[in-house]
């Protein structure tokens, strides 16, 4: 058994920048949802930011709801959504046959 460094490298890279993006969005939408608060207590409006905030929480929810959704065909059996021992494989053959 060998382990593919350049593929777990891959995951590890993508894990990384999809949690970033995701507790960035998740910051976005706190934060517009306490300048509504706050332009509440000034007695003005703040519409945008508080639609900017729903459509970044909606985007974290997208993008849970579509790991769930992997993780679940994957555990049915949905292999063609993701058959990560074929890829591992797959690449594991073409890199020892050069």
């Amino acid at each position: 058994m060998s382990i593919d460094w350049a593929a777990l490298g891959s995951v590890f890279g993508v894990s990384l920048v999809a949690t970033v993006v995701l507790v960035g969005l998740f910051t976005l939408g706190i934060a517009g949802l306490s300048r509504q608060e706050r332009a509440a207590a000034e007695g003005g409006s703040a519409g945008l930011a508080v639609t900017g905030a729903y459509a970044c929480f909606a985007a974290c929810a997208a993008a849970v709801a579509y790991g769930i959704y992997l993780i679940v065909a994957y555990a049915r059996g949905g292999t063609e959504v993701v058959d990560l021992e074929r890829v591992l494989l797959t690449h594991d053959q073409s890199t020892s046959s050069t």
